[in-house]
């Protein structure tokens, strides 16, 4: 029962279960009017039953169950102006009367964001009722008032830039999605079944818009047609950072299981799949949508209304094992979800930070914004809600930020839109997630110049745990994220060729935090082609390998077991900085070091062989810390390659 009905069950009562004596009136026949305007309320006729009172209140100005009743058609209209008016005329005619006046005033007063005088209503019912739901709704909504007061007076300001009518539709435009690089934007429309006929709620469906940037311009928003959109409602995606995978909701497709699903279409050279269901590890046989997947595609979190939840809609989390297949999708917990609703989820580009919506935690009316850290499916951080002005006394939700954190985009009606319009703003630095940047462009074979299907792996060095995987598309295009504050080994390698080693250090401060623009010219596996190992690491003037290169010179003896008929020379290269001997030395024992570990870890000593080169090679120049950086560096070199085992 809810908090209003049972206030509907006590008018009910009054309706042949009183006495006149029990009314706040003893004119019998206004009574009896009365009595004939509840009758036409219970069976759903109050354009009936509201003349009625009006009249009876004109006649009978202190009769307070006639202002009750009319307060309650008020609330269930929606007219909270006033429905409030007649609960503020109880209490001026008779301030003990009901105690639940004082809450429904105060729900009233938060609703429409009066939130000092919610506060002081819900002060005086906390003081006058008795234990039960509603004493423990208003102490909960006590504290939201509180909550509301304290963000309003911290709020800092911000402004919304309309994304223009070259994105924005005349119709309402929605739960936008955006890749890593902020070129490519995809949102849903709702758009008129027929467009000859007037626009309504039964003559609309949800498609799907795509504009692309060019030259820091959105281009004008475009249909995407089939085979992503139907006949039916599309809606609520989720794009990976590359923009070649898109997870959606559609409810209208014949390999369906519930009332809605989530499917996943992959962009192949330059056309969207059919979409394929996600199968049964992620939806069930009631309703998922709003999905948020991973910057690499392998994460997913969505809403779902199963079984296995706590509240009317929760949040859920899969993600893809070793063959790249959907885990059964767990519960996000409960301190995450609440017995209410959350929605709206948003896992960013850092591959932690989880945005979301919910309308059962404290906050200042209908779903507000909250921000929190994950891992997986578990929460690590404290949830914190946005506050305003992100948050409002209205429905607050479909909130997504860039890569680098800056910015945020939202769906929002505002003075100037035709409808619902799409808007991006700066958001300040305490609710930023860590910023991220990225590596992008092209694979090639080196001799060929063809383009290259590559996989890549990005592993943070500390822990050794793969922290994306990823593959690049048909013509060679690739994008991997580079979360800020971690040190990461970065891989490239096709079958065949050799693979390309690299290092990205995001601990170091990079004020501009600009993408990488890096193709990448893989060469074929043959005799007189290397490899730098930019992921075997010495102290200065150390030959002593670092506990870190394990995971460089571990894919180096997968790379080596993988094409037996190899045979490999270990290089040592120093910059130009000490004597000449000196660095020969050097070079000699750190490619000395390197062979050791390969025969301690199963290769064969026939295999490997080192050598030292000290200062003779340099890459770059060496007037630059920079280039000397690039001059120390260990490499493999082919010696030989046979196909024999």
């Amino acid at each position: 029962m809810t908090y209003r009905l049972i206030f509907v069950v006590f008018l009910m009562s009054l309706a042949g279960m009183v006495t006149a004596q029990d009314y706040s009136i003893s004119n019998k026949k206004a009574i009896k009017k009365f009595e004939k305007a509840l009758d036409y309320y219970q069976n759903r006729l109050d354009d009936k039953a509201l003349p009625i009172i009006d009249k009876i209140l004109k006649d009978e100005p202190q009769f307070l169950e006639a202002y009750l009743l009319r307060s309650e058609i008020y609330h269930e209209r929606g007219d909270s102006k006033r429905e409030l008016a007649d609960l503020e005329r109880i209490q001026n005619i008779d301030a003990s009367y009901r105690p639940e006046i004082s809450y429904f005033v105060g729900e009233t007063h938060y609703l429409q964001a009066n939130y000092e005088k919610a506060l002081a209503a819900f002060h005086n019912y906390i003081e006058h009722a008795a234990e039960g739901k509603n004493l423990k709704r208003a102490l909960y909504l006590f504290k939201c008032c509180e909550f509301a007061i304290s963000s309003l007076e911290n709020a800092q300001p911000i402004e919304l830039i309309s994304l223009g009518n070259q994105v924005n539709t005349a119709y309402n435009d929605m739960m936008p999605a955006l890749t890593a690089d902020e070129n490519m934007l995809i949102f849903t429309v709702d758009i008129p079944k027929n467009p000859s006929r007037p626009y309504s709620s039964h003559n609309r469906q949800e498609d799907f818009y795509i504009s692309y940037r060019k030259d820091g311009n959105w281009l004008p928003a475009e249909n995407m047609g089939p085979p992503i959109n139907t006949d039916g409602n599309e809606g609520a995606l989720s794009i990976s950072a590359d923009g070649r995978i898109m997870i959606f909701a559609s409810s209208n497709l014949p390999d369906g299981y519930g009332s809605t699903d989530l499917y996943m279409s992959t962009l192949e050279d330059g056309k969207w799949s059919t979409p394929k269901n996600l199968g049964t590890a992620i939806n069930s046989n009631f309703w998922e949508s709003q999905p948020s997947i991973s910057s690499d595609g392998s994460k997913l979190y969505f809403v779902s209304n199963r079984p296995g939840g706590i509240g009317k809609t929760d949040i859920w989390y899969s993600e893809k094992d070793a063959d790249g297949m959907w885990l059964k999708a767990v519960h996000t917990g409960n301190s995450l979800n609440t017995n209410e609703e959350e929605n709206s989820p948003f896992i960013h580009h850092d591959g932690h930070t989880l945005y979301f919506a919910s309308n059962g935690k404290i906050g200042m009316g209908g779903f507000d914004l909250f921000k929190v850290d994950m891992n997986g499916s578990e929460v690590v951080s404290e949830i914190t809600n946005l506050g305003a002005p992100f948050n409002t006394s209205e429905n607050d939700e479909f909130l997504i930020i860039n890569t680098k954190g800056n910015l945020a985009y939202l769906s929002s009606e505002r003075a100037g839109s035709r409808s619902k319009d799409l808007y991006y703003f700066e958001i300040p630095e305490i609710i930023r997630p860590n910023p991220v940047s990225y590596v992008s462009g092209k694979v090639f074979d080196a001799e060929s110049n063809k383009a290259l299907t590559a996989n890549f792996t990005l592993v943070e060095l500390s822990s050794g745990k793969t922290f994306i995987k990823s593959i690049s598309d048909e013509n060679g295009n690739y994008l991997v994220c580079l979360p800020s504050g971690k040190e990461y080994a970065f891989k490239c390698d096709v079958e065949g060729y050799l693979f390309y080693s690299d290092n990205f250090n995001t601990n170091i401060e990079n004020v501009k935090n600009d993408p990488i623009q890096m193709d990448i010219a893989l060469q074929p596996v043959k005799a007189g082609k290397s490899v730098i190992l930019r992921n075997v690491f010495f102290a200065t003037n150390e030959y002593q390998l670092n506990p870190l290169s394990e995971l460089e010179l571990n894919q180096l003896i997968r790379f080596l077991d993988d094409n037996p008929g190899l045979k490999i020379e270990i290089g040592g290269h120093t910059d130009n900085q000490g004597n000449a001997l000196y660095n020969q030395t050097l070079s000699e024992n750190r490619a000395k070091s390197v062979h050791a570990f390969l025969l301690a870890h199963g290769v064969a000593a026939s295999r490997i062989s080192f050598k030292g080169y000290g200062m003779t090679q340099p890459i770059r120049e060496n007037d630059t810390e920079e280039g000397r950086t690039f001059n120390r560096r260990t490499e493999f070199k082919i010696l030989s390659a046979s196909d024999d085992k």
